[in-house]
């Protein structure tokens, strides 16, 4: 599938990274003059797994989760690959290229702004926990980090979440964070700074 940009333009992209669900899409791919967007969902299983999770795709994001950890299936490498397919395909600029996640989409946000530093410019998880990391320093990688200080599934201060009977250990937001600022401290090139902003749910209009 080729791009329709114009000869020599390069473009942001952006992959948005989706949550436990029960398809089995690999990617969609909207390309516009100004941005490439990839939404991406995991392929599932279900011959083998034990209901509830036998219908809904999973990233391996580490501790996390489901079919797709207990098969250390390399979804690291399969986002790699893919940012390099859409760089032939699509024209993209490899140093714009940024990954958004929610709940498990998050976990491997965290995940692959970790492990693919040097292919990934700025992360943002959304309502899920930092499982696999090491101390090793890579690239400076900038986050936005979005979580619910009421989630009960991703709890703010880490502990026990609970999904459909599923029990998980979760990390603490803070650790993620204090990781990501000793990460990107560690960088020669990098500036650090951390804001916390908190609304209650009365500030907020849908």
């Amino acid at each position: 599938m080729k791009g329709f940009l114009q000869p020599g333009i390069k473009t942001s992209t952006v992959f948005m990274l989706g949550c436990w669900r029960a398809r089995n899409d690999v990617a969609v791919v909207s390309n516009c003059s100004l941005f490439t967007l990839a939404f991406v969902q995991t392929a599932y299983y279900s011959t083998d797994q034990a209901p509830p999770c036998a219908k809904y795709g999973t990233w391996n994001a580490g501790l996390c989760c489901g079919i797709s950890k207990q098969k250390n299936l390399d979804d690291v490498e399969f986002i790699s690959k893919l940012i390099a397919k859409l760089k032939g395909d699509f024209n993209i600029d490899g140093n714009r290229v940024y990954v958004a996640g929610v709940s498990n989409g998050g976990m491997m946000a965290y995940r692959l702004g970790h492990e693919l530093s040097d292919q990934i410019a700025a992360i943002a998880p959304i309502e899920g926990c930092m499982y696999q990391r090491n101390e090793t320093a890579g690239e400076a990688v900038s986050v936005i980090a979005i979580h619910g200080t009421r989630d009960p599934v991703i709890p703010y201060d880490g502990g026990t979440g609970k999904w459909l009977g599923i029990k998980l250990k979760v990390p603490s937001v803070s650790d993620a964070i204090n990781f990501w600022v000793g990460h990107s401290s560690g960088s020669e090139h990098c500036r650090t700074a951390i804001a916390s902003l908190q609304f209650q749910q009365s500030d907020i209009q849908w």
